[in-house]
């Protein structure tokens, strides 16, 4: 799978997908939906991130961000203590609901 993303510092905008029909009930993530490591570059930084489909017809995509301070793609913080990897977690979610998600270290 090729994939290239263009990532623009000045003049950013978020994209906000709205979902409807997702139920709380969630089925265990595929084991046929294998997660696919990408990076790309952004000005002077090579930026690192983690794909994930479900092998099912997309019903859609979403980019998860995660929130301020040293986050990584799972939303797991070195000033933290433990890891609970909900970034991970809310991917997994979405791909047995069949949707791609895009997350990435920042």
């Amino acid at each position: 799978m090729a994939a290239s993303f263009r990532l623009q510092k000045n003049g950013c905008a978020l994209l906000a997908l709205l979902f409807s029909g997702i139920s709380s009930a969630s089925p265990p993530p595929s084991e046929a939906s294998p997660e696919h490591l990408l990076s790309w570059p952004v000005r002077d930084w090579e930026i690192h991130g983690s794909f994930l489909a479900s092998q099912a017809p997309l019903k859609g995509a979403v980019l998860l961000i995660a929130g301020s301070g040293p986050t990584d793609r799972n939303w797991e913080s070195p000033m933290l203590p433990g890891t609970n990897g909900s970034g991970r977690l809310i991917a997994e979610f979405f791909s047995a609901k069949g949707f791609a998600s895009l997350r990435y270290d920042k």
